[in-house]
């Protein structure tokens, strides 16, 4: 993606920056009304419900050809999922206050959400696979660059669940998890730090914790304490809510500590991030 100058940003930011670049989304989409988005739901959408119609409960018997050609099929379907939610993400995140923005940011999280259950067999099916069998597959050179992804996805083998409950905790994400950091995006950037006679973005704010001055960065740390110190219920609710929803998740799921799931993720052992 290329930079472009946002106008409205430009007014907010101290003289002697300069013109600050932000990202241009037209590499992704024009608008929230460009046709290409349009375009690629309606591929998420018919292309998910073929590969859920034509892969369901065959993936562990499948050989190593047809396998190849299932994971491109999906690859495909990936590459568009994330394209729409990186345009949605980095267009709310651009301005978390414009109201359109946000109510297509999670049009977009509920649609994709519905869409991609059709996909979530996928990855279940895929750690069915016996070692010794898969083992023999992936000798396909075909198979070798997606070596370490699937050897990755194997990883969250001892802690996924049966389809219909994976299916209802990625619905329910929306109403619980992405629901509350949207709410705490929203507050955040609601919010106006006072500073020497000034009304500052938590994001303006922020920057002065870097300045070079240690007077400002002083000022400007206080006056942000004090604001959050202000608003501290809503977000201990926030935090302990996100905190109680992961420790369901986790126990369900049977991690034995909170950050095995993220370090999974991350492709690193417990020990490594501890040590």
């Amino acid at each position: 993606m290329t930079t472009k100058t946002n106008k409205r940003l430009q007014q907010n930011q101290s003289n002697n920056l300069g013109k600050l670049p932000i990202w241009d989304l037209g590499d992704l989409y024009n608008s929230t009304k460009d046709n290409k988005i349009t375009s690629d739901l309606n591929f998420i959408k018919i292309a998910s419900k073929k590969f859920e119609k034509k892969y369901e409960g065959k993936i562990r018997n499948l050989n190593s050809e047809k396998l190849h050609k299932a994971i491109i099929e999906l690859e495909k379907i990936d590459e568009k999922i994330d394209r729409v939610l990186s345009y949605a993400h980095l267009l709310f995140a651009e301005n978390v206050e414009n109201e359109k923005n946000k109510i297509f940011f999670q049009q977009m999280q509920e649609t994709i959400t519905k869409y991609s259950s059709s996909l979530i067999f996928f990855s279940l099916e895929l750690n069915k696979i016996e070692n010794k069998k898969l083992k023999k597959i992936l000798k396909n050179k075909k198979l070798k660059k997606f070596d370490t992804w699937i050897a990755n996805a194997r990883t969250f083998k001892p802690h996924q669940l049966d389809k219909k409950l994976e299916k209802l905790l990625q619905d329910k994400n929306i109403t619980s998890t992405n629901a509350w950091i949207r709410l705490f995006d929203e507050i955040i950037a609601s919010l106006n730090f006072p500073f020497k006679k000034q009304k500052l973005s938590s994001a303006e704010i922020l920057n002065l914790l870097s300045d070079n001055n240690p007077l400002i960065r002083r000022k400007a740390a206080k006056s942000f304490g004090t604001v959050l110190g202000q608003n501290v219920k809503i977000f201990a609710t926030i935090t302990n809510t996100l905190a109680k929803d992961k420790s369901i998740n986790d126990e369900w799921r049977k991690y034995p500590n909170p950050i095995r799931s993220r370090n999974l993720s991350n492709v690193v052992e417990d020990e490594v991030v501890e040590a």
